[in-house]
């Protein structure tokens, strides 16, 4: 198997290589000792990662007579998903900014008993009793 690396793998605390191996269905494979996960990019460009899967897994695919038949018969058994490095995630929705006035500070927020006199009545669910 050849170690030359084409890009890492992993996250910005814990990148790897992809080692180039060339199948009928894949181009690079890669492996996370540390989280257990095996990582396989197939031809179209997809990557895929394999999780719970032993030194001893990993071992016997980068072994294997045929990748494309191991995974079928093999890592398909382990939890598995597509690979999503971390700069292709979504970003986490954030809060609105809050409304500035004039002068730019942020108003406070009216008090309940504010809230209903600018209402004509307090609202049904802080009613006392209800």
């Amino acid at each position: 198997m050849s170690t030359q690396s084409e890009g890492p793998v992993g996250d910005a605390d814990h990148l790897i290589p992809w080692v180039p191996r060339i199948s009928s269905r894949l181009t690079h494979i890669s492996y996370r000792e540390d989280r257990q996960v095996i990582y396989v990019r197939f031809h179209n460009g997809t990557e895929w990662q394999y999780e719970g899967c032993t030194l001893q897994e990993w071992e016997a695919f980068c072994g294997a007579d045929s990748l494309g038949r191991h995974i079928h018969t093999d890592l398909n058994t382990y939890p598995n998903r597509p690979f999503i490095k971390a700069r292709e995630r979504a970003p986490r929705p954030q809060p609105p900014p809050p409304k500035d006035t004039k002068d730019g500070r942020v108003p406070p927020r009216p008090s309940l008993e504010e809230r209903a006199r600018v209402a004509g009545s307090v609202p049904e669910s802080d009613r006392v009793g209800s």
